[in-house]
């Protein structure tokens, strides 16, 4: 077993093993990350180049695809860290749990969302000027506000972090479980945004609202702000799982 004094130095010596850390991870991972950052770029110019030339209505299906591979590409990241072959060489790495969670959540919640999303939604928006009109024909019963982008976030969020707990609460089969905790997140918060959604549309039935003009938004910023408050605590909840299992698991 590492000893948790001979680690424990000075904020330098720290910094050096978060980035042995990197290091450790960064041949493994350096083609699959370029991948991440080329291919939405290639995607967004491809969307750029068929609504340019057939107009928004050719841009459902591949709009549709296109967005749940970049959906796929952050939930699904933590399988970076899936392989099973050199699980024991990287436990015995001498760096403390703290460190290793600097790079896991680091990579997981930040360099890959950005890698993904940001180069190309600025592409799209800025050089290729992709009309906003474009979104609604992949959502065109969403309305674009703040809470709306709030509960896409933080459903993201919390898909990646469940995810990542089952990669790191298992030694085999690391794969099927990340999917399996992703998809039961998917699956649980379906269904308790079904029941609010359920329960609230009763509730202003019995106390005679209908959903006439002005009385649509404030119950769509009430089910979507019940929505980020759930997804909020879930997402710290499955961080907080996957933080005890990287400790349990280091040797």
């Amino acid at each position: 077993m590492i000893s948790s004094e001979i680690l424990s130095k000075t904020d330098a010596t720290r910094w050096e093993r978060i980035m042995m850390v990197a290091r450790y991870y960064m041949p493994y991972l350096r083609g699959k990350l370029l991948a991440m950052f080329i291919m939405p770029v290639v995607c967004e110019i491809i969307l750029s180049m068929v609504v340019n030339s057939y107009g928004l209505e050719a841009y459902f299906p591949l709009g549709l695809i296109f967005s749940i591979f970049f959906i796929g590409c952050m939930v699904f990241s933590p399988m970076l860290f899936a392989r099973s072959r050199g699980l024991e060489t990287e436990l015995m790495l001498p760096a403390l749990p703290f460190e290793r969670k600097v790079v896991i959540f680091s990579l997981c919640f930040v360099i890959v969302p950005v890698m993904v999303f940001v180069p190309s939604t600025l592409l799209g928006m800025f050089v290729l000027k992709v009309p906003h009109a474009a979104l609604n024909t992949l959502f065109p019963d969403v309305i674009y506000n703040g809470v709306t982008i709030l509960y896409s976030v933080l459903t993201l969020l919390v898909f990646t972090a469940s995810c990542l707990w089952g990669v790191m609460a298992h030694t085999t089969h690391r794969v099927v479980w990340g999917i399996a905790y992703g998809f039961f997140a998917y699956i649980l918060l379906g269904f308790i945004g079904l029941v609010g959604g359920v329960i609230w549309g009763f509730m202003l039935a019995f106390n005679g609202y209908g959903l006439e003009e002005g009385s649509v938004l404030p119950f769509y910023n009430f089910v979507m702000g019940g929505g980020c408050i759930v997804s909020a605590i879930g997402f710290i909840f499955a961080v907080w799982r996957t933080s005890r299992a990287i400790s349990r698991m280091q040797i």
